[in-house]
């Protein structure tokens, strides 16, 4: 996801328009509202005003965006062939007990040091995935 930005110039009838990124224009934001307060700052103690005040009255307090995370690869759209949500085993690696994980692959891994149930989808054709029953 990318923000535009408009510059409209009063001298001349041209606008430009640019897209950056929005952690980029998050720093650009935040570069500007720091600059426009020291600025402030410096006038304050040149003028003998209230710095605080001034600060609070002409600098915006936007909130910046929040980036979309994208995966890598995600912009050509791939063909992929609707599968059922497959059931992930546990977050921690734990041994094989014999329970079998329903809509995972019964193949038998070494994982981490242990063995442990294969993740992976089974194939339609029977109870293993490729990379298991090619081993097999």
């Amino acid at each position: 996801m990318s923000c535009a930005i408009n510059n409209n110039f009063s001298d001349s009838q041209e606008s430009s328009v640019v897209d950056v990124s929005i952690p980029l224009f998050n720093g650009l934001a935040a570069m500007n509202r720091k600059y426009a307060e020291e600025v402030i700052l410096m006038m304050a103690n040149h003028y003998s005003f209230d710095a605080d005040e001034a600060i609070r009255m002409f600098v915006s307090d936007r909130t910046m965006q929040k980036a979309e995370r994208v995966p890598r690869g995600s912009k050509k759209e791939k063909s992929v062939k609707s599968k059922e949500k497959v059931v992930k085993g546990p977050e921690v690696v734990l041994p094989w007990t014999g329970k079998v994980i329903e809509g995972c692959c019964e193949g038998i891994r070494l994982n981490h040091g242990l063995h442990t149930q294969c993740t992976m989808t089974p194939l339609d054709s029977g109870r293993f995935c490729k990379t298991c029953q090619k081993k097999g």
